[in-house]
């Protein structure tokens, strides 16, 4: 591996593989629950077990895309990453990227993060860090509330629903993907 002076390749592998593992459960979690909801709509599951089963789903649920989507001071999460990465993207050089995958230059992931520019486009980034704002606010709001405190006076516009958290699991999906691809030089599949 090709290390670039002023480029922080190892920090951002060490943070990228830790939050990776907590997405991949993140997706595993969403797709077993789709099964389990599957199964409910069939009348093949029980009304207790199915309440237990969603009490204790959105609190998992909540509680990872915080963690994952969070802005909190010390802590490591894909948010953060993001930000780091886009405050230094004149240091990830097309140069670098073509180095370790010479044959990347006609991919559409490598266009959309590159083009025809010699460093990576902070703008690109940027985009993808206001997808996951966005998209995971409403649950990270709802963690916030209550699932990490019991706030006095919740100030919740509305409740997220299931597809707040599908969505969410989605949007983070993408982006760990497409940053996997940036870093590893490799596609993932999940």
């Amino acid at each position: 591996m090709i290390i670039q002076s002023n480029f922080k390749l190892e920090k951002w592998l060490k943070e990228f593989e830790r939050i990776g593992s907590d997405i991949l459960y993140l997706k595993r979690n969403n797709t077993d629950f789709l099964q389990l909801v599957a199964l409910f709509n069939d009348k093949k599951l029980d009304q207790y077990f199915w309440g237990f089963a969603k009490r204790n789903y959105v609190s998992c649920m909540s509680m990872a895309i915080r963690r994952i989507a969070g802005t909190y001071r010390d802590g490591i999460s894909l948010y953060k990453l993001l930000v780091d990465l886009r405050d230094n993207a004149k240091s990830v050089t097309r140069t670098w990227f073509l180095k370790e995958w010479p044959g990347a230059k006609n991919e559409s992931i490598f266009v959309n993060f590159f083009g025809s520019d010699l460093s990576l486009k902070d703008s690109v980034v940027t985009g993808y860090i206001e997808d996951l704002d966005i998209t995971t606010k409403a649950i990270r709001d709802r963690a916030d509330q209550f699932e990490a405190h019991i706030d006095l006076n919740p100030k919740m516009d509305s409740q997220p629903t299931f597809n707040d958290i599908d969505k969410s699991v989605d949007v983070i999906v993408k982006i760990y993907k497409k940053f996997y691809y940036l870093f590893k030089q490799a596609n993932i599949n999940i």
